[in-house]
Parts: C-alpha cells; sequence; structure tokens
C-alpha cells in the first residue's frame, strides 16, 4: 500500500513540476513578444539587419526558435518577386553573418 502512495505522489509531483515549467516557460515566452520577437514569421515584427556573411546588409525579422530544450533567435530574410508575393527565405547566422536587432 505505501508503494503504492509513493507511486501516486510521485506522478503528482511530476505533473506539478511539468505545469511549473510551462508556467515559467510561457512567461519566458511572453518577455519576448513585449518586444515583437515571436516564434512565427507572422507574429514577429521585431526588424533585423544581418553583418557580414554571404547575406550581408539584408533585412528580416527576428524569432525566436526553439532546439531541444533551448531557445535561439535568428534573422530570417525574406525575398519577393516582382509581383510582391514571397519567394524565398534565408537566415543570417548559419550563412556567417550576425544578427542585429533594430529599435524604432
Amino acid at each position: 500500500m505505501n508503494s503504492v502512495r509513493l507511486v501516486l505522489l510521485a506522478g503528482f509531483l511530476s505533473i506539478g513540476s511539468r505545469a511549473l515549467a510551462a508556467t515559467a516557460e510561457g512567461k519566458f515566452l511572453a518577455d519576448f513578444k513585449k518586444y515583437d520577437i515571436t516564434g512565427s514569421l507572422e507574429g514577429s515584427k521585431k526588424p533585423c539587419l544581418c553583418t557580414g556573411g554571404t547575406q550581408d546588409g539584408k533585412v528580416g525579422v527576428m524569432i525566436l526558435t526553439k532546439s531541444s530544450s533551448f531557445y535561439f533567435f535568428e534573422c530570417f530574410l525574406l525575398s519577393f518577386g516582382q509581383d510582391g508575393t514571397g519567394n524565398g527565405l534565408a537566415t543570417c547566422r548559419p550563412n556567417g553573418g550576425t544578427v542585429l536587432p533594430l529599435s524604432k
């Protein structure tokens, strides 16, 4: 009977710690959203400049991306065709550049 209680207690503690982590992660992401940085091209509004590398001098939008259990940011560079539709996407750092966030 004690082992059953121990298993149940461990399960509840596990669920509680996951809920706390989700809350902490949610607060972390909300802090970035205050600066107009989200995890999508549609949601992010923070402009950035790529300096150096093959994409030097190009501007884009800063996106917060999750890899494994860590977050990092990248400047996603969009290109447009003659008719204004999007026709390409590149990133800054994998192409040897440095991301510079732009302010208003």
